[in-house]
């Protein structure tokens, strides 16, 4: 289906008039609240796999092979590889989004905790000048939204920036992400931390820019995925984005899993997909490494362990200590900052 900057919502009917020729509701022909329910509707969410895929054409960018779904991971646990769903084994590893440390028990995980990487966005967002900061969280992940929201309040606090709202809502088809912008805008921020989903992250960041307002926006590194580039247009140009993995690292070890993730699946390796890798790759290390030595009890000696974008540790609690990637999305992209 062509671009149309003028239609009826095909689910609503409500007549909707597009900005940019990269408005995905042009390309979809569905209007921003029904955009926003695709994760919940089949109907919906065929349209916006649809439109993904004209727009990228149209553009000359690749078109991706899935779509964010509206509502929030709720778990930490486990995260899919590739497209088909894995098996979580009996001792947990965690990819993404890490929750704040935990004391001794059996859960293992190879992302950095939520308020390290919170206190470092903040700090580049006080960098950037915003003086004044507004916190959105996904509740329907509180665990992990949360802990990153609130460290990152403190931080802004701290470095003597003004927290003018910490604000939750719960994913949903029901949510009106038009009125939750307009509540954000409401306090005049110079700065929003969205910590929720690619594609939560990507609608609200679409409507504050309709909302003309010139914050900064910055994603915690649960919502700094591709899906959020390609869900978001050019609406996201400018984002500033905390990366859990660096996905353009040199190490040839990097280079030789996403050739043969693309040789395999056809498209280039998301966050998720190295973060589950190296869980699963970590425990196949501790296995060899442990010799006679149960598992449990490999992975509790402290040490450093092979990552594909670099070494990270775990201590004796199964905490990890690692670098984290700022970056800020460019011509469709995250890149790097120096």
């Amino acid at each position: 289906m062509p671009f149309r900057d003028r239609f009826d919502c095909l689910w609503c009917g409500t007549a909707h008039v597009t900005r940019t020729p990269d408005d995905l509701e042009g390309w979809a022909q569905l209007c921003p609240t029904c955009l926003g329910k695709a994760g919940s509707n089949p109907f919906l969410r065929t349209r916006l796999r649809t439109a993904l895929a004209e727009r990228g054409r149209a553009s000359g960018a690749p078109a991706p092979s899935g779509v964010p779904a509206a509502s929030a991971a709720t778990g930490v646990a486990t995260a899919p590889a590739a497209p088909a769903a894995t098996r979580p084994s009996t001792t947990a590893r965690a990819p993404r989004p890490a929750t704040p440390a935990f004391p001794d028990d059996w859960f293992f995980r190879t992302a950095a905790d939520a308020p390290t990487g919170a206190r470092q966005l903040a700090q580049l967002v006080r960098r950037r000048g915003a003086h004044s900061l507004v916190v959105l969280m996904d509740a329907s992940n509180r665990s992990y939204s949360s802990s990153f929201g609130r460290a990152a309040a403190a931080q802004v606090k701290a470095l003597d920036g003004v927290v003018a709202a910490e604000m939750n809502y719960e994913s949903g088809p029901a949510l009106d992400y038009g009125d939750l912008a307009r509540r954000i805008v409401g306090f005049a921020p110079d700065a929003v931390i969205l910590v929720d989903s690619p594609g939560e992250a990507a609608i609200v960041a679409q409507q504050l820019r309709r909302l003309d307002t010139h914050a900064v926006v910055a994603l915690s590194p649960w919502g700094a995925n591709v899906q959020f580039v390609q869900f978001g247009g050019r609406a996201v140009e400018g984002t500033i984005a905390l990366q859990a993995v660096n996905l353009d690292s040199d190490l040839p070890r990097m280079h030789e899993f996403a050739r043969r993730y693309r040789q395999r699946f056809g498209e280039d390796p998301t966050t998720p997909a190295v973060q589950s890798y190296e869980a699963v790759m970590l425990g196949a290390t501790a296995l060899a490494r442990g010799g006679r030595t149960n598992l449990r009890d490999t992975l509790a000696m402290p040490a450093r362990w092979p990552g594909l974008d670099g070494e990270f540790a775990l201590d004796a609690y199964g905490d990890t200590s690692r670098e984290l990637h700022l970056t800020e999305v460019r011509r469709a992209r995250f890149e790097a900052l120096q």
